[in-house]
This record gives C-alpha cells, structure tokens and sequence, in this order.
C-alpha cells in the first residue's frame, strides 16, 4: 500500500465529488 499513490487519487475523488455537488445544487 502506497501512501504517495493515495493522496493523488483522493484529490481527483475530491475534484469529482466538489463537481458532482455543484452540479446537484443546479439540477436541484
């Protein structure tokens, strides 16, 4: 288990989850 490849990997989850809540907060 790599710490260094998890931190890139949960600030694209993060990009993607900020998106999909802007979004949301739209389409709502």
């Amino acid at each position: 288990m790599s710490n260094a490849q998890d931190i890139p990997v949960w600030e694209k989850y993060t990009l993607t989850i900020e998106e999909a809540s802007k979004y949301f907060r739209i389409g709502e």
